[in-house]
């Protein structure tokens, strides 16, 4: 088709990690049946999430076929694995008893645990571990196995909580999460067949109904209800999951399971479409980078209108969270120094390591930058509580520094949204040139840049013509 003649052809510019350009093309095979389309769905508390097929690279590598699911807070990336390659466990012998056990599980590089669960109170079960994927960070452990029931992750008690409950508990953890697991041998033949949670759940009470009285579930699902619900498709309460949510393989209409692979916290992340240090703009592609060096990879849509789409949806998600994290700085902060602008913009510097990169002498560096009360503030890395904001690599008074938007003409490469804030520093005047990604964005910082102003000079009495 023309559509597969394009894949063809296309060449995307792309950067390993030490800055060396690549050209890869983007394979054939990453076009299953509406690959580029985004998917929207409602949670009960009106959350949407988003998730759709993408291809994801690191720059070594050639492009894969990743699932990419956007929540309010994080994005997620999977991967396909086929069925034989999901479950660890099953060449491990099992617990010798059944005994409570706590295991400390360490995520690896931003990863997931590496496992899958099925049961919750609404099927009447505990929440079991129904796959350990392999060389994941549940498997390194060696020390759980499917058919161990999660009792507690990081001291949360689940007794009586849903699937959902439990799987919003463990999104919410951090690179080390401590289980407290309990195993049922009986429970594993089911756990291990290729089939629905909901069936897997019918078939564990039939044959276990002791799992119930023992634990006290005392929140019974009717079963024949669930399995309806679960062999539809479009079912919310299976795809509003997160972080299992492409686990069915005939909604996907693929073979083979999903498995989370890298989670990139949106708090203070920031998307771009540029290679890293350079103006050099990927055409179909963009990247996520969050605190902590955590990345996304190289996310590359060949649809032009999915592309565009997915950055208003990360980016609007990012300037919701950044909105928030400014609402509860500014309960703790007086008046007269509440912030109204945070976010990363990119500053043009030169540099000797620029010759790895650009041929210009020249580098795209992240800033996080500020704007608070009468200063604006430079960071090397975010403020995560309001203590931080004492802890800037420069601050400067907004009256003292002058905003000058640029016009294309004047631009120095071929970024734009361009614009200098000239400072003083050391009695001599330096003018420092900045960028930022789009247009909205460049309008968003100019007005709060103008409020910052005006806000400061009512302050001080200061007027101008």
């Amino acid at each position: 088709s023309t559509f597969n003649c394009a894949i063809r052809n296309i060449f995307y510019a792309t950067r390993d990690w030490n800055g060396i350009i690549l050209n890869q093309e983007v394979p054939m095979h990453l076009k299953p049946s509406g690959s580029w389309k985004i998917n929207e769905i409602k949670t009960d508390d009106g959350i949407v999430i988003r998730h759709g097929l993408v291809a994801v690279s690191d720059g070594k590598v050639s492009p894969q076929s990743r699932h990419l699911v956007v929540t309010k807070d994080s994005i997620l990336l999977q991967k396909q694995c086929a069925s034989n390659c999901d479950s660890a466990s099953g060449n491990r012998p099992f617990p010798l008893d059944s005994k409570e056990r706590e295991v400390i599980v360490v995520k690896q590089n931003g990863s997931g645990l590496g496992l899958s669960i099925k049961g919750g109170a609404e099927h009447g079960l505990p929440v079991f571990i129904s796959r350990v994927f392999r060389d994941q960070a549940a498997d390194l452990t060696g020390q759980l196995f499917v058919g161990d029931a999660i009792l507690s992750v990081n001291g949360h008690r689940l007794k009586n909580y849903t699937h959902e409950q439990t799987l919003k508990v463990m999104r919410d953890t951090g690179d080390v999460v401590t289980l407290v697991v309990k195993h049922y041998r009986a429970s594993t033949p089911f756990l291990l067949r290729n089939s629905t949670n909901a069936e897997r759940c019918a078939e564990i009470l039939q044959d276990c109904p002791y799992l119930r009285a023992e634990e006290g579930w005392e929140t019974v699902a009717d079963v024949n209800d669930s399995l309806s619900n679960s062999r539809r498709s479009s079912s919310p309460a299976d795809i509003s999951q997160a972080s299992s949510i492409a686990n069915d393989s005939n909604f996907w209409a693929l073979d083979g399971e999903w498995i989370d692979i890298a989670t990139v916290p949106l708090k203070f992340a920031y998307i771009t479409r540029y290679i890293y240090g350079t103006d050099q703009m990927r055409r179909n592609a963009f990247e996520v980078r969050g605190t902590g060096g955590k990345s996304t990879g190289v996310i590359t849509i060949l649809e032009p209108a999915a592309l565009s789409q997915w950055i208003r949806h990360i980016s609007d998600a990012i300037q919701s969270i950044n909105a928030s994290e400014m609402t509860l700085h500014n309960r703790l902060l007086p008046g007269v120094e509440q912030v109204i602008y945070i976010g990363w913009i990119h500053e043009r510097v030169p540099s000797s390591e620029a010759q790895n990169i650009s041929s210009n002498g020249y580098l795209w560096l992240p800033v996080f930058i500020g704007l608070k009360g009468d200063a604006v503030l430079f960071f090397k890395e975010p403020p995560v509580d309001v203590n931080d904001w004492n802890t800037t690599a420069k601050a400067f008074l907004v009256l003292e520094v002058m905003f000058r938007p640029l016009r294309d003409s004047e631009h120095l490469d071929d970024r734009p949204n361009c614009f200098t804030l000239q400072v003083i520093e050391e009695s001599l005047i330096e003018s420092r040139y900045f960028s930022v990604e789009t247009r909205q964005d460049f309008l968003r910082f100019e007005n709060a840049w103008h409020r910052a102003m005006t806000s400061s000079a009512i302050r001080t009495g200061v007027s101008w013509m």
